[in-house]
């Protein structure tokens, strides 16, 4: 398991707690309902709280339950890679409007992998 996620995990079941990375420990402790206020008092002062004393306040703020699950969002993988890649390239645009491009080029009847010599699906 990721070890970030084991020290949520130890966040939520254990006693002693150890907080390596506090930013985004407080970032996934605002996905929960039941630590959604620690974490937003703990993230204005995050920069100057020491890491020891934010174990010590999620310590004594979270109560000892079993970790609620949590799908993190990931962001969808790209298709069409290397089009997108050209697109961007030609028009030198961002991935948003290479997508839009795309779509105008379909609409349009117009294969746009052919307009720059790739096979579909690169």
């Amino acid at each position: 398991m990721n070890p970030l996620f084991e020290e949520l995990k130890s966040i939520f079941e254990l006693d002693n707690i150890n907080v390596t990375n506090p930013y985004m420990i407080n970032r996934l402790l605002s996905f929960y309902m039941q630590s959604f206020k620690t974490s937003e008092v703990c993230n204005q002062y995050i920069n100057r709280i020491p890491n020891e004393l934010l174990a010590s306040i999620y310590s004594s703020n979270i109560k000892k339950q079993k970790a609620p699950f949590i799908k993190y969002p990931k962001m969808p993988k790209m298709k069409e890679p290397k089009l997108i890649k050209k697109i961007c390239e030609t028009f030198n645009c961002n991935y948003k409007i290479a997508k839009q491009i795309i779509c105008i080029f379909k609409k349009m009847n117009i294969n746009p992998p052919s307009l720059y010599g790739l096979k579909n699906g690169e």
